[in-house]
């Protein structure tokens, strides 16, 4: 029955070098949740000189600086910092007036070649409701090779009735490591079956939004369950269908008890979901801690951006 199972290496590593960047009091606070957690990965945050850090702990600080008041700011720093990296992912708020700052520094990286993800919650209004993406956004979108929008239904709730378990900005924060960590998982997870950086790039770069939803469930039938949550959790988003998506991403968590028959049915309901056309990668990863539970999580590229 063993053949049944997935077998995974930890000790293999697909050596992608892979950097979180945090900017403002978002970037910086959920990226500072991240360090020393996420495997193979390394985070730092970004600040002006002229502004008084307010993260402590581990997380490793690069400060920006003008040589005087006439100048722009030098990005040297920083592209040392990353130098010779695969991937970046960089974490901001859209909401905190940082936009120019965002775009100069995504244009800074972007002229090292090295592919960068703007990873962005979902702007908000003063009522705490989604509001339309902007044209600040858009301008944002065309200077980075992909953008991940995380939304607070990012997750189904285990249970909708239970009480309220996180505040906002914690449940925020562990939604933007999760947007993250399961695409570093994919890439540095080595089994009888994965996927490589390459695999991965072939989804998140490229034209569209990109939004993810995730569902967990244990017991039978775990990956037809845990698939259809986290379908739902993309339509609280508006993703009501998956036949117009061209690129999706899907990675699936379990422990060593993960089987054949769970991955089969993962990849059953996506391909009925989607249409022919659409590009369809997926990755496991191995977290023990899972037990029985399989966790879902799928990366939708949206080519409309009203979605």
């Amino acid at each position: 029955m063993r053949d049944k199972y997935f077998e995974f290496d930890s000790d293999l590593d697909q050596g992608a070098i892979i950097h979180i960047v945090g900017v403002g009091d978002t970037g910086l606070c959920a990226v500072s949740k991240m360090a020393g957690r996420i495997h193979n990965v390394e985070c730092i945050g970004v600040q002006f000189a002229t502004e008084g850090c307010s993260i402590t702990g581990s997380l490793p600080m690069v400060m920006l600086t003008k040589p005087d008041l006439d100048s722009t700011l030098n990005f040297e720093p920083l592209m040392k910092t990353i130098e010779n990296s695969d991937l970046v992912f960089l974490v901001s708020d859209l909401n905190e007036g940082r936009n120019r700052l965002l775009l100069d520094i995504c244009t800074a990286v972007r002229m090292r070649s090295t592919t960068l993800i703007l990873v962005v919650p979902e702007p908000l209004d003063d009522k705490g409701q989604p509001v339309s993406l902007s044209g600040q956004v858009t301008i944002l979108r065309a200077t980075v090779d992909g953008m991940i929008i995380v939304s607070g239904s990012s997750l189904t709730p285990l249970d909708p009735c239970a009480p309220k378990v996180f505040d906002d900005t914690t449940l925020l924060n562990y939604l933007i490591r999760h947007a993250i960590e399961k695409v570093t998982d994919i890439i540095t997870t080595m089994g009888s079956m994965c996927i490589d950086l390459a695999d991965v790039l072939t989804i998140i770069k490229g034209d569209g939004m990109i939004r993810f939803g995730t569902g967990i469930a244990s017991g039978t039938d775990r990956g037809i369950a845990a698939t259809g949550k986290a379908f739902y959790a993309l339509k609280q988003q508006g993703v009501f269908s998956l036949v117009k998506v061209t690129r999706l991403l899907c990675c699936i968590t379990g422990s060593g008890e993960m089987t054949m028959d769970d991955y089969n049915s993962v990849s059953r309901l996506l391909h009925v979901a989607t249409n022919e056309d659409t590009n369809i990668k997926i990755g496991i990863s191995r977290h023990d801690e899972m037990g029985n539970n399989l966790m879902v999580t799928i990366w939708a590229v949206i080519i409309d951006h009203h979605c």
